[in-house]
């Protein structure tokens, strides 16, 4: 979304509420060397005064804060930024990604940004944390957008440019047939897996991009596999700070395809078995980590967690199969017949199973068939009913899915899997 078209459609009784000590935290303070003894002139007046023209008539004017370092942001460029848009005589930003806490992201000459921005960002660095005053004809207009931002409106923003990367030049390559694609040249598939990876973070996308190139010697080839593990490893990575597990493992047995004994993904994918309870797969795991780093302080202390996960779920299954076997002394023909009776309602309870129930785990199902990077899915089943059971069982037959019941007691679950084409052929 632009800075532009968010105000647009503001409403006034939609406004964002921010907690009072991340606004305290933003507001607009006006340094020492800012104030001046002329009382006539308004505070942005004053603030003018020290600021250097930018656009040539007096429309954008900045004042460098922090300077920034390499070379100044090439025309087209894909830029993320940090800012705070304060009006004139306010304390507070009308405006503030950083009280959002989320930079934002844009291609210069898009129209996307205030025109009053973009020339701004045009003679940055990265880096580089300016000030600028922006006069109505570079950001609002006449009409301003009411009623937060009033017509004819000089706005100040503190503005950081956090990051930038030149653009790819191959935006349509989503729209083009795979003939189209193979006679791009590897060199700008390359750049534009960068772009994706540093602009915008989609390293799902720029993956999928290099699994279907093709690469023509053997140069190629070690870039190819190169940039693929980087990717693979990263996005383990973020996956596992999201306690997205079965996507940990996804991505970790693709990164293990190339690198086998890597020993970062085989932490990463140990741990992720040890938080799923694949208990037995995350002890291989994690030990194979350790004799190939054996003073790898976060290896042995997940090791040392798993030993405790162990032994809690040992006890627990143990004691659940005591109060599952253990007979009842001393019960009359009466109480032994309520007893029997309440099995028998708890069994028929347990075999219902709701329309939401049914609904919740075919839209999950489709889910997993639609994710082109998971090829299994573990789904706790301690807690599930008799009938739930079977019917995520009878779901998956349907679906073209293979479900297995796997482990007993706390480490009960069920595995589901996608059954590959070869298999349905045979």
């Amino acid at each position: 979304m632009t800075i532009v078209d968010e105000y647009q459609n503001a409403d006034e009784e939609e406004e964002e509420a921010f907690p009072p000590e991340d606004i305290l935290n933003n507001v607009y303070i006006p340094d020492e060397e800012d104030e001046d003894d002329d009382d006539e002139l308004s505070p942005f007046q004053k603030l003018a005064k020290k600021m250097e023209d930018i656009s040539g008539d007096g429309g954008v004017k900045k004042r460098v804060l922090h300077p920034g370092g390499g070379s100044i942001v090439p025309e087209g460029a894909i830029v993320r930024v940090h800012y705070n848009a304060f009006l004139e005589y306010a304390d507070e930003p009308y405006d503030s990604t950083r009280l959002r806490n989320a930079p934002e992201r844009y291609k210069l000459g898009q129209n996307q940004l205030l025109p009053g921005l973009e020339i701004c960002i045009r003679t940055m660095k990265k880096g580089e944390l300016a000030q600028l005053l922006v006069s109505p004809d570079y950001a609002y207009g006449k009409l301003g957008v009411e009623p937060r931002i009033p017509g004819n409106s000089t706005v100040m923003f503190k503005l950081e440019l956090m990051n930038f990367v030149e653009h790819a030049g191959i935006e349509d390559y989503d729209m083009m047939t795979k003939e189209e694609r193979d006679k791009i040249e590897f060199s700008d598939i390359l750049k534009f897996v960068e772009v994706e990876r540093q602009a915008f973070g989609h390293g799902k996308k720029a993956a999928m991009m290099l699994e279907s190139r093709h690469v023509k010697d053997e140069e190629e080839e070690k870039v190819h596999r190169g940039k693929l593990f980087t990717l693979y490893s990263n996005m383990a990575v973020c996956a596992s700070k999201q306690n997205k597990f079965n996507l940990v493992m996804t991505y970790c047995n693709k990164g293990r395809e190339i690198e086998p004994n890597n020993v970062k993904l085989l932490f990463l994918q140990g741990k992720a078995h040890r938080r799923s309870s694949h208990f037995e797969v995350a002890r291989d795991m994690l030990k194979r980590a350790q004799r190939m780093n054996p003073n790898n302080t976060e290896i042995n202390k997940e090791l040392q967690e798993l030993d405790k996960d162990i032994k809690k779920f040992s006890l627990v299954e143990k004691d659940m199969y005591q109060k599952m076997f253990s007979k009842p002394t001393g019960q009359s023909a009466e109480e032994k017949e309520k007893e029997n009776l309440k099995a028998k309602k708890k069994l028929e309870k347990n075999l219902n199973v709701t329309d939401d129930f049914q609904k919740m785990v075919e839209e999950k199902l489709l889910e997993f068939i639609k994710d082109d990077l998971q090829d299994d899915m573990p789904f706790p089943a301690l807690n599930l009913s008799v009938g739930e059971i079977a019917c995520i069982m009878e779901k998956c037959e349907n679906l073209g899915l293979d479900c297995k019941q796997i482990g007993s007691g706390q480490n009960y679950r069920l595995k589901i899997t996608k059954i590959k084409k070869e298999e349905t052929a045979k």
